[in-house]
């Protein structure tokens, strides 16, 4: 279940994802989610685009599990491959309507995130919204990748379904 699309339901989240656990639901993707017991559930969350730079990983990281009030994610996705201007938007923009990218390569930003797997502060990444040729460059790298630390979103989901 991604409770993304339930942010801007007038507050419903928590009513659905109690709704969702009492159906049987196990996976919970809680890009910003209230907080559950996590040994019910598997937790997932996201990097936002503005926070790929290496010096903000952590950080955001951290965020989300206040937020939750975790001590640990299961699974953290890089939720694209494509780094957003930093700042406090969420979808920075130019005065014409285009998205301002920054020039930071997703692999700068998976290196940064296997340092919250060796801290323990999620016991897996992986990557959403990657295509084929992109999962490869990083798989190329990733010391996480092949063990219980590299996930398709993709593959997560069929598995889930």
């Amino acid at each position: 279940m991604a409770t993304y699309s339930s942010l801007a339901s007038n507050g419903l989240v928590k009513q659905e994802v109690l709704a969702a656990l009492d159906c049987g639901y196990k996976h919970i993707d809680c890009a910003a989610a209230t907080a559950l017991r996590h040994e019910d559930v598997f937790l997932t969350s996201k990097l936002w685009n503005t926070q790929h730079h290496r010096d903000y990983v952590e950080t955001a990281c951290r965020k989300s599990l206040i937020h939750l009030g975790l001590d640990y994610l299961d699974l953290y996705l890089m939720h694209w491959p494509m780094a957003f201007q930093r700042g406090t938007e969420l979808m920075p923009k130019r005065a014409d309507g285009s998205v301002c990218y920054d020039n930071i390569h997703y692999w700068e930003t998976w290196v940064a995130m296997e340092n919250l797997v060796d801290k323990g502060l999620v016991r897996a990444i992986g990557l959403s919204n990657f295509n084929g040729r992109q999962t490869d460059d990083v798989n190329t790298l990733a010391k996480h990748c092949g063990q219980p630390g590299g996930v398709s979103q993709a593959e997560l989901l069929s598995h889930c379904r």
